[in-house]
């Protein structure tokens, strides 16, 4: 079963506290296109410091973005979000 992702935008402060492994995706994407400008699984702590310096260089720092436990939890998720709607 998965769980709903945490919106939160995206800090510092955020990144530093994540989980480690937990799959961080930016809400802001490139274009018309389901990919997201950041995604990354979230770095060991010591990594954390490079990974927020990708954020910034990115440009998704300080936007919205989601936190899933997993990458696939979020492959999961996305395939439900682009799913075409049954019509009543």
């Amino acid at each position: 079963m998965t769980t709903q992702p945490m919106s939160v935008k995206l800090t510092k402060k955020i990144l530093l506290a994540a989980p480690e492994g937990a799959y961080l995706v930016s809400n802001c994407f490139h274009g018309y296109t389901t990919a997201s400008i950041f995604e990354e699984i979230v770095a060991p702590p010591l990594e954390r410091e490079n990974q927020w310096k990708r954020v910034v260089a990115a440009r998704a720092d300080q936007r919205l973005c989601r936190v899933f436990g997993t990458q696939l939890e979020y492959q999961v998720w996305l395939q439900k979000v682009l799913a075409p709607q049954a019509k009543d």
